[in-house]
């Protein structure tokens, strides 16, 4: 089974056009003006290499990079960054990557799949401390029935490993940033809280960490990544263990 091609028939949430009513937020870089290496507001968008190859056989990316990330078990994964400039047009509308499905939140559950909670997909969304303040609507009025959705639609690809992984480490990246900036700034930091030299600073600090992943180097973050692949490794073998390599 190849999960990432049962992806392209699957929808997680459903707002019909809302992109309309918030001028695309999230299929556009609203924040690119604070970033050096961004030239325009097209977004990055990650993927596993397995998803990027299902994708990308019928859909050109612009400007593709990848970087492999290694375990601290020596165990390689590559991933994908590529650059969209559809800005919620995308056609078909249904080959779309996960994070773009599942936005704006993305499902916190235990090592088995099981829902826990929700949080923001994207790394800007989670510095936001106002719901009221977020430019995505369906976060400012529609939060409780779009994590509804997204914990039954979710149901199924919940259980698959590599997906349990994804999500897993998408929890722990998040945690990772945030104490990242907290260190830096001393205290939580919120975007809708700062003013225009405070959303300088955040972005100098995140365009930093971009290139030296310096939020992902402590040692928590090394051994929740280890410690998960090694009970997913254990419970369900090669269905999970494909995905990497040495």
């Amino acid at each position: 089974m190849n999960i990432f091609k049962i992806l392209h028939s699957k929808e997680f949430i459903f707002a019909k056009e809302c992109y309309k009513t918030c001028n695309s937020y999230c299929c556009k870089n609203p924040y690119f003006k604070f970033l050096s290496f961004a030239k325009n507001d097209n977004i990055i968008l990650p993927m596993l290499e397995a998803e990027f190859l299902t994708l990308n056989s019928q859909i050109q990316f612009k400007n593709t990079k990848h970087i492999t990330f290694i375990l601290k078990n020596n165990k390689k994964i590559k991933l994908y960054f590529v650059e969209c400039d559809f800005k919620g047009l995308c056609s078909p509308h249904n080959l779309r990557p996960l994070i773009c499905k599942l936005y704006p939140y993305f499902p916190i559950i235990d090592n088995d799949g099981n829902f826990i909670r929700a949080r923001e997909s994207t790394m800007y969304d989670l510095f936001y401390k106002d719901e009221k303040n977020h430019p995505c609507t369906l976060i400012q009025t529609n939060k409780k029935d779009i994590i509804n959705q997204l914990k039954i639609t979710t149901e199924e690809i919940r259980k698959v490993p590599i997906m349990i992984f994804i999500f897993k480490s998408l929890q722990y990246i998040d945690e990772a940033l945030q104490k990242y900036f907290e260190n830096i700034f001393n205290k939580k930091i919120f975007i809708d809280t700062l003013d225009r030299g405070g959303v300088i600073e955040f972005f100098k600090h995140y365009e930093k960490n971009s290139f030296t992943m310096q939020a992902f180097k402590n040692q928590e973050f090394i051994e929740n990544i280890i410690s998960l692949y090694n009970t997913l490794e254990q419970k369900h073998g090669e269905e999970f263990t494909q995905y990497f390599f040495e």
